[in-house]
């Protein structure tokens, strides 16, 4: 199956270098990230290395894209099991509240 998705990303804002890409062996990339994904919940671990090696390897990725959507896949993972938290009430406000005050870039500058 091929998706026939061409991409592009800019390698260097100095020089303006624009590297043009294509995906290819979708189907297998998602087994691989069901399989990263099975051996990550089984094992308590992170997947990451698996995911960026099956789209590097697999679906001939550049590598700084390949990393780039292994941290966007980690964020979405992060958002929904905070999201489940909250529906399920298992946090304590008051932890969350300072906790993310300290942080925060913004509120250190202010001091």
């Amino acid at each position: 199956m091929n998706l026939h998705i061409s991409l592009i990303y800019l390698e260097n804002e100095e020089n303006g270098k624009i590297i043009y890409y294509n995906g290819v062996r979708w189907v297998y990339g998602w087994i691989i990230m069901l399989f990263a994904g099975f051996v990550s919940g089984l094992l308590g671990i992170g997947s990451g290395i698996l995911k960026v090696l099956g789209m590097d390897l697999i679906m001939n990725l550049p590598i700084k894209v390949s990393t780039t959507t292994s941290n966007f896949m980690i964020g979405v993972t992060a958002d929904t099991s905070s999201i489940l938290y909250f529906k399920a009430r298992l946090y304590r406000l008051y932890f969350i509240t300072f906790y993310y005050l300290r942080n925060f870039s913004w509120f250190k500058d202010w001091n």
